[in-house]
Order: structure tokens, then C-alpha cells, then sequence
């Protein structure tokens, strides 16, 4: 400490001089072993920011004002930053500025006046609700992707409401909005967010509802930190998003909604879908559909080209037939020349047996014998013939009963339009149509006079 040499005065005392920054320090040293760790409420007044993140302020009330130092590291960590005019409560402690002497007060932290109280309500109130369960995933709705109609819980003049509706018409302008007024701040503010809540609960007119308003100290949001809003809310059937202040700003009714946005318009967001990715969705549909359609006609032009093939004509299936005729009878006219090949030759073997042995008894009953076979084979191969006859006869009737043409030859016709068409359903025709009738021997041209579908 710098101390001048004692000196005597004109009355003879010794005294001891001080120099100003031995004073400076020695005040300094003083207050900040006296007032460590202080908490002063007051208005904040005459803030100036310094570019290097600090802000110097006066704290001052009816009677009194103190200068405050706060440092931009403390800043960071404040609930709170100084506004001219706001009652600010501010933690710090006591100091002198030694370079000019004067007595201030650094800050280490800053909220608002009373929120101290209204943080530990808040809290109470969180721990209370979470205990009860209205915090619980298992109860919350899921959001409509394409709401009809969005109810809007909100102050109707302010900037919230003027960004939710920026929001719907900028991404999806199809989705009507309900404006249900209320105050979102003061006395009454938690009474009318609840009241409004219940009644778009029970009207049920809204596929989902928007509770919001734009940011503000924790006072200002108390309307929303309501057990009143918060039970209104649980209790709704409509889902319901909470869009309360900024992103930082977080309420009871964020933790109770079935969503929670950070911002009105984050909100609005949430419940439109972004017209151009529908659009666009859309299109991909589309053309997958056009797709599949495309790749399923040509499957079933195939199917049709590939049945068009294997359909045989009834006069290629009669061709079909007489040659499938004419082939057994080939081979049974085959299998008859070979049994009587066969049966002579056995004959012939005989007669040069008989002949060898000569004898007149056997060759007179080998020869009786051989004409008794002989008789037999002429029978056996005119029974053969008649049978394959009859099985002939009996094929080409049975072909002949289902060939168009003799169905013509019993009176009837074929009904055919100018393209060649059979025509098989009256229905199809009109008065006045020109038709060829088919008929066993030749065509006749008719025209028809009227149409009588059957019933």
C-alpha cells in the first residue's frame, strides 16, 4: 500500500495519507469480502452492448441506481438478458472499478423479477403431472396427415396466428382453420385456452387443434404452464399440438400435447403436408400405375394371342377327325391283310405237309378241315369288315351331328354383321341394322325391323 510519510498539521496531530489506488484497492478488497454473493432486484436501465460480448447496465429503483459489469461468459449461462425498462433480478457481487473509482456490481447471473418463483411452480407442477401419467407416450394421439379442417387456439391479432395461416396457404391451402379466440396472456388467459379446448373437443369439427402463441418471459407464458390447460388438454380426443413461444421456450402444455412444436409456425408445418411433395408423389403413383396397367395388357394381349392359336375351327376339327378315321381304318384294313396272309401261309404250310406224307385219309381231312377254316376266316374277316363299318358309320354321325353344317340343314342360320361378326345377343343390334343370314346353300341380306333382347 502506498502510504505518504506522516505529516503534522497546524494543530500538531500526526494524520495518515493515502494515495487514490491505495484507496481504490483497499474499498475494492473491502466490498468484495463483504458482499461475495448478493441478489439486488431492480429496473434495468441505459444497457450498452459491447462488441466483445459484455454489456455494461444501471440497475436502479425509486431512489437509487447501481452500475452492473456483466461478462459475456456469464451471459451465456442466464436465464435472462438485460432490457432497458425490465425488472430484472440479478446475482453477482460487489466491486470497485479501479481505474476511476466507481462502485459496481459484476453479474454472474440475470432472470426476471418473480420468475424464481414461477420456475419452482413450474417444476412442482411438472413433477405432479408426470407423476399422474399426462406426460406418458402411451396416451398421445397420432397426428391426421391430411387434416380437413385445423381449429386455431390463439390470440386473434397476434403475430401466431398471422404465421400459422402464412404457413397453411403457403404449403397446403386446402386445409380449412377455425380461429377459436382467446387471450394467450394475463388473468383470464388460462380459464379461456381451457374453456376454448373443451368446446372444440366437443364440437368435434376440427380434425386437430393448434394451442400457440409467439415467445415471452416465463410470466408472460404462464396461460400455458395452467393445470387447468394442461387437463383440457389431456383430456381432448382431438389431437392437439402445442406451438408455445420460441424455440427455447418450453411449457407444461408442450409436455401434455401429442406434439410439441418449437414455434407457431413449426406447428402449422406439422399438420400441412408440403403440396409439392404430394404432387410429386403423385406423379411417381401414376406413372407406376400406368406402368402396371401397360405390362398387364401386354400380358393378357399375350394370353389371348396364345388362345387364339390353340382354338381350332369346327371344320379343321372335322378335317381333324376324318383323318383320325381314316387312320384306324388304315389300320385295321392292315391288320385284317395280315391275318389272312398269315392264315394262308399256315394253310400252305399244311397242304405241302399233307402232301408230303400223302396219306388219302388225313389229306381228306386235312382238306375238310381246310375249307372249314377257310369258311371261318371268310366269316370272321366279313364280321370285322362289318363292325369297323358300323364304327365308321357311327363316328361320321356323331360328326355330323355336331358340324355346323348340318345344324343348317335342319333350317337353321347364322346371323353375321358387315365385318363378318356372329351375332349371338339381340341386345347388340339396333332397327335398321344390315345383316347376312348364313343358310345350309347360300346367303340371304336381311335387315332388321326390330330387337327384342331377351329379358
Amino acid at each position: 500500500m502506498a502510504v505518504r510519510k506522516s505529516s503534522r498539521t497546524a494543530t500538531g496531530s500526526d494524520r495518515q495519507v493515502l494515495s487514490v489506488s491505495a484507496f481504490a484497492r483497499q474499498s475494492k478488497k473491502l466490498l468484495e469480502q463483504s458482499f461475495p454473493d448478493i441478489w439486488i432486484q431492480g429496473e434495468v436501465s441505459r444497457v450498452t452492448d459491447h462488441s466483445s460480448g459484455h454489456a455494461y447496465f444501471t440497475l436502479k429503483d425509486d431512489s437509487a441506481a447501481i452500475s452492473c459489469a456483466f461478462f459475456r461468459g456469464s451471459r451465456g449461462r442466464s436465464a435472462a438478458q438485460p432490457e432497458d425498462g425490465a425488472e430484472m433480478l440479478v446475482r453477482g457481487r460487489a466491486t470497485v472499478y479501479e481505474a476511476n473509482g466507481r462502485f459496481q456490481v459484476v453479474v454472474s447471473y440475470m432472470e426476471r423479477a418473480g420468475e424464481g418463483a414461477l420456475q419452482q411452480e413450474f417444476e412442482r407442477l411438472k413433477r405432479k403431472l408426470y407423476d399422474e401419467g399426462l406426460f406418458d407416450e402411451d396416451h398421445k394421439k397420432p397426428l391426421p396427415w391430411l387434416p380437413k379442417r385445423v381449429g386455431l387456439i390463439t390470440s386473434p391479432t397476434g403475430a401466431a396466428v398471422r404465421d400459422i395461416i402464412t404457413t397453411f396457404q403457403r404449403r397446403f391451402a386446402g386445409v380449412a382453420l377455425r380461429v377459436y379466440p382467446v387471450r394467450v396472456q394475463g388473468e383470464t388467459a388460462a380459464a379461456e385456452i381451457a374453456d376454448a379446448i373443451e368446446l372444440a373437443g366437443e364440437r368435434k369439427d376440427c380434425d386437430a387443434l393448434i394451442v400457440s402463441r409467439g415467445g415471452g418471459s416465463l410470466e408472460d407464458l404462464m396461460a400455458f404452464n395452467d393445470e387447468r390447460v394442461a387437463r383440457a388438454i389431456f383430456h381432448c380426443e382431438i389431437p392437439v399440438v402445442a406451438g408455445v413461444g420460441h424455440e427455447i421456450d418450453v411449457t407444461i402444455a408442450d409436455f401434455v400435447a401429442d406434439a410439441r412444436a418449437p414455434t407457431p409456425t413449426a406447428a402449422a408445418e406439422l399438420l400441412s403436408p408440403d403440396g409439392d411433395d404430394i404432387l410429386h408423389s403423385l406423379g411417381v403413383v401414376g406413372a407406376r400405375l400406368a406402368l402396371l396397367a401397360t405390362q398387364d395388357l401386354e400380358r393378357k394381349s399375350q394370353f389371348l394371342d396364345l388362345t387364339a392359336r390353340r382354338l381350332v375351327h369346327p371344320a379343321r376339327r372335322l378335317e381333324q377327325w376324318n383323318e383320325r378315321l381314316d387312320a384306324l381304318l388304315g389300320r385295321q384294313l392292315a391288320a385284317f391283310r395280315q391275318n389272312a396272309s398269315r392264315l394262308k401261309l399256315n394253310v400252305g404250310q399244311a397242304e405241302r405237309k399233307l402232301a408230303e406224307n400223302a396219306p388219302s385219309r388225313r389229306l381228306a381231312e386235312v382238306k375238310e378241315r381246310s375249307q372249314n377254316l377257310e369258311l371261318r376266316l371268310t366269316r370272321a374277316a366279313q364280321e370285322l369288315t362289318r363292325r369297323q363299318s358300323q364304327l365308321l358309320d357311327s363316328a361320321g354321325a356323331r360328326l355330323n351331328a355336331i358340324s355346323p353344317i348340318a345344324t343348317l340343314d335342319r333350317g337353321y342360320a347364322i346371323l353375321e354383321n358387315g365385318d363378318g361378326t356372329i351375332i349371338r345377343d339381340a341386345g347388340t343390334q339396333k332397327a335398321g341394322d344390315k345383316l347376312t343370314a348364313r343358310l345350309a346353300s347360300g346367303r340371304l341380306g336381311v335387315t332388321v325391323d326390330r330387337v327384342e333382347p331377351q329379358s
